[in-house]
């Protein structure tokens, strides 16, 4: 599976991967089945999952995810056409098929966190990750979203940095110094 993945970002440009993080139960497969032979993806529907954030139920006492790298490819902003006439920048709200993925496109972007990818060799499964819920689990406070540098507000995550930054902070760390 990981080879399959290797060989199809291999012929993507760009390969724009993103780790994402899905609960189990959305995938319909057992853990067993998945690390076997991958996670299945309807070739008509296609894969939905969401970037950036996750939604469980958080009085569960064990919540299990499955953390997948997906290449996302060249992506496609799957709008209405009347969209372009109203200067609006609405998504569609059907659910897209693959007959709506163009030629030259590898995904859809449905809304702003939101893809779909239709072919299996897109998603590499990564880790079970299982964590415990309920009381474990407390609400962000204001404190868990401070920049790490001056203390402001966060907006970003760095990954390289492994820091919570806000806008000024971020452009100023990672301004190219020739």
């Amino acid at each position: 599976i990981s080879a399959q993945f290797k060989t199809f970002c291999k012929s993507m440009t760009p390969q724009n991967i993103v780790d994402v993080f899905v609960p189990k139960s959305e995938l319909r497969q057992s853990i067993d089945e998945i690390a076997s032979k991958g996670i299945k993806v309807d070739p008509e529907r296609g894969f939905h999952f969401t970037v950036g954030h996750i939604d469980v139920n958080r009085s569960d006492e064990k919540i299990e995810v499955v953390r997948l790298s997906i290449a996302l490819g060249c992506t496609l902003n799957y709008q209405p056409s009347t969209s372009i006439d109203s200067q609006e920048c609405d998504f569609i709200q059907t659910p897209p098929k693959s007959e709506n993925l163009k030629s030259g496109y590898h995904s859809l972007c449905v809304s702003e966190y939101e893809y779909y990818v239709f072919n299996s060799a897109q998603i590499l499964t990564r880790n079970l990750v299982e964590f415990e819920g309920g009381d474990n689990l407390n609400q962000a406070t204001e404190e868990d979203n401070k920049c790490d540098n001056c203390g402001k507000e966060a907006t970003i995550w760095c990954i390289n940095d492994a820091a919570k930054l806000c806008d000024k902070c971020n452009a100023e760390l990672h301004t190219d110094k020739i």
